[in-house]
């Protein structure tokens, strides 16, 4: 059977930032000192880790640029609501019909801080069409947007 923590077999460091990972569940952005704070560690500990959860794409810089914000990975490693299975089965009769009025290719796309993330989407048949990317990379927006949520 495996150590748990309460066994006293933990890495801190790893301990830490998984700790900080969850603070983003309940906060959408987190300066250094919040995260110092909530993790009960020194600035320099908190600083280190959120820039290496940004280094790995966990961690955004808010549009602020002074706190940060959950990244494109944690998004894609948490499945939230939208991005999953079920919203994509959901939502492919809206991106059907949209192609068919329109001829374009339509994208569905999660708007993560500055981040751009194509969840789903259909090609248009005209010859000059912009591709569809289904990677799940994120892709700087041109400029800074608000959120905005959509009806369903």
């Amino acid at each position: 059977m495996g150590m748990t923590a309460a066994d006293g077999y933990t890495i801190a460091s790893l301990d830490t930032g998984l700790r900080a990972l969850r603070l983003f569940l309940a906060h959408d952005t987190l300066t250094v000192s919040e995260a110092a704070e909530r993790l009960d560690v020194g600035r320099s500990t908190a600083h280190r880790v959120l820039s290496t959860l940004e280094g790995r794409g966990f961690a955004i810089r808010d549009t602020s640029g002074r706190g940060y914000a959950a990244g494109p990975e944690l998004v894609r490693l948490g499945r939230p609501a939208g991005v999953g299975r079920a919203a994509r089965d959901r939502l492919g009769p809206v991106l059907d019909d949209a192609v068919a009025r329109t001829g374009e290719t339509v994208s569905c796309v999660a708007l993560i801080g500055d981040q751009v993330i194509v969840t789903d989407g259909r090609e248009s048949a005209h010859p000059v069409r912009v591709a569809l990317s289904r990677d799940g990379r994120g892709r700087p927006t041109r400029r800074r947007a608000a959120s905005r949520c959509c009806p369903g």
